[in-house]
């Protein structure tokens, strides 16, 4: 017995439902499994085989084809536009697929005339719905035969022909053809074609560098002598010491530029000397202030002009007439001096601007020599590695006939066989399901009954009438306790009508109400049993009548098979207006009234019962109850126990 306090959602899939489904159909789910492994066998044997060789083969490195230089050098050939790292380059992936190569080979392999590349035929008509498809997405078919031919050619060769690079540089080229020795002849073929045209692509490399490198030699020559050209044009114009003339220039501006500010100091102090005498107010006062102003009043140089003693000690204020004649000689001197200043200045710029011209020249002398050295060390190192290019190139490996075909991989066909088998049988298994709408777990047919009685009904099995005294002896005592329970829900309920009723079950309705109506006998209780399905005409209608309806069939202690008169079966008695009064008329003569039916017939005694205060009982099994008719019975007479198996 099991307590259900909880129902799924309608919405929610569960699992164990879903395996409850897939195991009892388990024998559609292995015979398609079967049948898929059977054609996916059948399927990989008339598939054409097809055998891969493969070729292992490190090729060419070729070294960098310059001498080593220094920094210096390297920086100097840079700025030539010569990359002396550079190598010969091999070809390249793209090149090995491309459409040139591929006609390249043709010639050694004959492409063209093996079935397996060319797929072309000209007589070839494509069907009214394939042409019909190419019509509508406006597909044009070239009438090119050529172009159609190595069109196809190319694109079995992309297909069939695959080329690997590990990361230490050895490749791999692998052939698929259905002929073992043509699929290790292609390989071969195509890895001597690699090897000898990055042979060829190396040396052409090596010439066109030969011949870039004395192309630039010369440029650089021609470069070199332009340099030296300008120089000896500019030493015959301007001399050949043009930093030394700069510098003299430079030193004579200096020289003037001292004079004059020596003049200027000496003039500043005669024109304040003048300008005290003109106030004839010549003090020793005025000597110290005039010294403090101007320190080059005790100087040598300012007493020698004015004619004054030169011992400091001693001074002596010089006539206005002196001053102004040491004035205007002064002011004579400043000009002069300022002109020559102006006309030195001019020298020097003019000097300095030379002798940018002539660093520049010097520079780009130096550079030319510098480019012109590197260029005759990169041909001359060019030359010797030209002379002798050693073939590094390696083949590990030639591709041999395979022994075994690559493709079809018949276990994998027969996997995926098995796959879609499997899935295939469990799809159908599942609508199967859906059509049959039964139950196919005990689980999800309790949750649906929404009742606190549930067992199993297999050793009621075996009962019949015949065997209702014996009936005690025949339920083990494990057995009894669905019987004691039902018997105990029965009294609780204090109703008479106890309906039982049966969905495509092995057990009938009419045996597990003997089996409870046995059980009930110690208590000397008098008990009907009608049995609904039960379709035989009653021919003697005066014998044993219990009232204008019923009469007894059979009567086994307290309890009596009751029966309908007037030559009516049971079923007619449901349709009859008064059959709920009727049955209400037997509960004066009897304590319970067993009202019993099986399949279809359960739905009509449920549709009459309906809305009426009864003890209902369902006999279920699964994988045979149709869901929706166990919950019609359900939503017709609520239940209060079941019975499974």
């Amino acid at each position: 017995m099991s307590l259900n306090l909880h129902e799924k959602s309608e919405n929610e899939i569960d699992i164990r439902e879903v395996l409850n489904v897939l195991w009892a159909h388990k024998i559609i789910i292995i015979f398609t499994s079967i049948l898929s492994i059977f054609l996916a066998s059948i399927y990989a044997q008339s598939l054409d085989k097809k055998f891969t060789s493969e070729t292992i083969f490190k090729p060419r490195k070729d070294k960098n084809s310059t001498l080593p230089f220094g920094n210096e050098f390297g920086q100097i050939a840079a700025l030539s536009g010569i990359n002396i790292n550079k190598g010969s380059p091999g070809l390249t992936k793209e090149e090995i697929n491309g459409r040139i190569f591929i006609q390249k080979i043709d010639a050694l392999i004959d492409l063209r005339n093996d079935s397996y590349f060319n797929k072309y035929k000209p007589g070839l008509i494509d069907p009214i719905w394939k042409s019909s498809i190419k019509n509508l997405i406006g597909w044009q078919k070239s009438s090119n035969k050529e172009e159609i031919i190595w069109q196809g050619i190319v694109k079995e060769y992309s297909e069939n022909v695959n080329l690997k690079k590990t990361i230490d540089g050895i490749m791999k080229v692998s052939v698929t053809h259905t002929n073992a020795k043509r699929a290790s002849d292609i390989s071969n073929i195509i890895v001597d074609t690699i090897l000898s045209d990055t042979k060829d692509k190396i040396a052409k490399a090596q010439a066109d560098q030969l011949d870039y490198l004395s192309n630039i030699l010369l440029d650089a020559q021609l470069d070199l002598e332009k340099a030296q050209s300008k120089l000896k044009n500019f030493s015959i114009a301007n001399g050949a010491l043009p930093i030394e003339t700069f510098a003299l220039g430079s030193l004579r501006l200096e020289a003037l530029r001292e004079q004059l500010k020596r003049t200027l100091e000496i003039h500043n102090a005669a024109f304040q000397l003048l300008f005290l005498l003109e106030k004839n107010e010549t003090t020793d006062l005025d000597y110290l202030t005039l010294r403090k102003n101007f320190p080059i009043v005790d100087q040598v140089e300012f007493r020698r002009v004015l004619g004054q003693s030169e011992i400091i000690s001693s001074w002596a204020w010089p006539s206005k007439v002196s001053v102004n004649a040491v004035l205007e000689t002064l002011e004579e001197r400043r000009d002069r001096l300022q002109s020559q200043i102006d006309e030195s200045q001019l020298n020097a710029e003019k000097f300095g601007s030379n002798l940018n011209v002539f660093a520049k020249l010097e520079r780009d002398i130096k550079v030319a020599e510098a480019t012109y050295e590197v260029l005759i060390e990169q041909v001359k190192a060019q030359s010797m590695l030209a002379g002798y290019s050693p073939d590094n190139s390696e083949i590990y490996e030639y591709a041999a006939p395979a022994i075994k075909p690559s493709s079809p991989n018949a276990i994998l066909i027969i996997i995926i066989g098995f796959c879609l088998g499997l899935f295939f049988g469990c799809a159908l298994a599942l609508i199967i399901s859906i059509n049959r709408g039964v139950f196919y777990s005990k689980k999800l047919m309790i949750i649906e009954s929404r009742t606190y009685l549930d067992y199993r009904y297999k050793p009621f099995i075996s009962i019949n009438s015949e065997k209702f005294k014996k009936l005690r002896n025949l339920l083990p005592n494990k057995f009894t306790n669905a019987l004691r329970d039902m018997t105990v829900e029965i009294h609780k309920s204090e109703l008479q009508k106890v309906v039982i009723s049966s969905s495509n079950s092995k057990m009938f309705s009419h045996k597990v109400a003997i089996s409870i109506a046995k059980y009930m006998q110690p208590d000397n209780i008098k008990i009907a049993v009608i049995n609904f399905s039960k379709v035989t005409k009653k021919l003697n209608t005066d014998e044993n009548p219990v009232d204008e309806i019923f009469c007894i069939m059979k009567e086994i202690e307290n309890v009596t098979f009751l029966a309908p008169k007037n030559n009516l079966n049971e079923l007619e008695l449901l349709s009859q207006r008064n059959f709920i009064k009727n049955v209400d008329n037997l509960e004066t003569k009897y304590d319970i009234i067993f009202l019993c039916a099986d399949n279809h017939h359960s739905i009509s005694l449920l549709r009459a019962l309906e809305g009426h205060k009864v003890f209902h009982i369902t006999l279920a099994k699964v994988k045979h109850t149709k869901s929706n008719t166990f919950i019609l019975m359900r939503n017709l007479v609520p239940f209060q126990g079941l019975l499974y198996e």
